[in-house]
């Protein structure tokens, strides 16, 4: 059609409202289709990711299980293979921040890539459940806290196998079980 003849050679505008098993993405873009290619401000709103498994696989869903519901709006650039963000905001059951990143589904396994930002992290779901008390008078090897101790045990990150990162982290607070951590930075490799 004449629509994809001008979008191949030189792009057009349109706008973009797409709904997919609880999932939906939002925008006014510019479409190029070979190869395609959208361009713009993006409203993605991740709220069944785990319908995506057939698209993205188990370990991808397994990965991102903590997060919950994702949301992101941005500037992004999406096509076949990755999805990147600039100046974008994102909000997901664990943080709330701002950053650019890009996520690509090309490779061995899906990557992300980039720098976030975040007010506040709530890491607990990575932890334990506290230990329950004990009846008065028995003896407790977990601390007055109610934090279980320190397990000898090795840590199961098995699910961060599904995913390569490669990210510059900041966060203004990180909330733990008993605990929590002020202006935190790190980079983070996962490969």
């Amino acid at each position: 059609s004449d629509f994809w003849k001008l979008a191949a050679a030189n792009g057009v505008d349109a706008r973009v409202k797409a709904a997919l098993a609880g999932n939906s993405v939002s925008g006014e873009v510019s479409v190029i289709a070979t190869p395609l290619t959208l361009s713009g401000p993006i409203r993605s709103k991740l709220d069944s990711l785990e319908s995506l498994e057939p698209l993205i696989g188990a370990e991808t869903i397994a990965a991102a299980a903590p997060l919950g519901r994702i949301g992101v709006e941005g500037r992004a650039e999406l096509d076949g293979q990755k999805a990147g963000f600039r100046e974008a905001s994102f909000e997901t059951a664990l943080a709330k921040g701002t950053g650019d990143f890009v996520v690509k589904l090309d490779g061995e396994r899906p990557s992300i890539n980039g720098e976030l930002k975040a007010d506040g992290v709530d890491a607990r779901a990575f932890f334990p459940p506290a230990a329950e008390p004990e009846p008065s008078g028995a003896a407790s090897a977990a601390p007055a806290s109610g934090f279980p101790p320190w397990s000898e045990e090795p840590m199961d990150f098995s699910g961060l196998r599904g995913v390569d990162a490669n990210l510059k982290l900041e966060a203004k607070n990180i909330t733990l079980p008993t605990y929590s951590l002020s202006k935190v930075a790190a980079d983070v490799e996962a490969v």
